[in-house]
């Protein structure tokens, strides 16, 4: 897993710019996981296709600041 704030990173990218086109998880579903550091009892395959969704609106995957 990548560390947790790149995790959140990602997930504000993801909620911010490509859910709202396409709702595949919910919110309220996964963050309350995140925050309790327990991300990996979310399904893992669907998990990393959200980070690799919110990837393409990032400035850099190291740096993930959400694009303007």
């Amino acid at each position: 897993m990548p560390q947790s704030e790149t995790c959140k990173s990602l997930l504000r990218a993801y909620f911010h710019h490509i859910h709202p086109v396409m709702p595949v998880v919910d919110a309220a579903s996964i963050m309350p996981l995140l925050a309790d550091g327990q991300a990996t009892r979310f399904n893992l395959l669907l998990l990393w296709s959200v980070f690799f969704s919110a990837v393409t609106v990032c400035s850099s995957p190291y740096a993930p600041e959400i694009q303007s």
